[in-house]
């Protein structure tokens, strides 16, 4: 591959590249090192969109049409008065439950596109399975972490959820991990320490557009379903569907610069 298969990164960072690293050696052959995250996001994203942009436009659309679905449910009940506790603990779990397998999904998908890129290997590999069961493992650990600290306060469990929001990508793209010289969420916190407040800025700019897009096709009336409304339902999910895409790939550019300086 070429200079445009990710980067840039600055020289001295892949001088100081472990040797085992698969993104350091590719790193080391590249001449062009110089250049900010997003120039990485440009370089990235249509591989992303080539190896796996069906499947993340599904995933997408499918999760927003399942969630106004559960929202909907939960709405009739509590219209009609109805107090039926383990109904409701029953649609709170299942929109727990889809949530948890919506993230692995959309993870696995987008940050498997960008190292399929980067070693010129498929999507989907004899490995696959195994990444993805690694991936769920991590994944309920990492929401376990977070509610943990919530019944201690609000602002505990935010800071948890941030400083974990990097255990997909070593899942995925830290050699160190996959050999099992380290822990998936010691490493996340880790690499998130040298950048929190960026990566808090850009998380709170990426809610803050869905944030936007939702008010603009949903207004101050309440929530309205897409079997209503099919049009607005489809500019929303386009839009945010972009928004998430830039800011789910800067973060993968961003963790790749991490991992080259991160300590274990």
């Amino acid at each position: 591959m070429g200079r445009s298969e990710i980067g840039p990164w600055p020289r001295h960072e892949v001088k100081n590249c472990v040797p085992t690293s698969w993104a350091c050696a590719k790193l080391s052959r590249m001449t062009a090192m110089t250049g900010p995250s997003f120039e990485d996001v440009k370089r990235l994203l249509p591989k992303v969109l080539k190896q796996s942009g069906l499947t993340l436009v599904l995933l997408h659309f499918f999760r927003e049409a399942s969630l106004q679905l559960l929202n909907y449910v939960t709405s009739q009940v509590q219209a009609q008065g109805r107090e039926d506790m383990s109904l409701l603990i029953g649609i709170v779990g299942l929109n727990f439950l889809c949530e948890i397998l919506w993230s692995a999904v959309w993870s696995f998908a987008l940050i498997s596109a960008v190292r399929g890129a980067m070693r010129d290997e498929p999507l989907w590999s004899e490995r696959s399975a195994r990444d993805f069961n690694q991936l769920l493992i991590e994944g309920v650990r990492s929401m376990a972490a977070v509610l943990y600290r919530l019944p201690l306060a609000i602002i505990p469990g935010l800071v948890e959820l941030l400083r974990l929001l990097f255990v997909p990508h070593v899942v995925l793209l830290e050699p160190n991990y996959q050999e099992g010289r380290v822990d998936a969420l010691k490493r996340s916190r880790a690499a998130i320490r040298q950048k929190w407040f960026l990566i808090l800025i850009i998380s709170l700019m990426s809610l803050f557009l869905n944030s936007v897009v939702d008010l603009a096709t949903q207004g101050t009336q309440g929530e309205t379903y897409f079997w209503q409304v099919p049009h607005l339902f489809l500019l929303s999910s386009v839009l945010t569907l972009a928004i998430n895409l830039v800011y789910e790939v800067y973060l993968v550019a961003l963790f790749l610069r991490l991992m080259m300086r991160t300590p274990e």
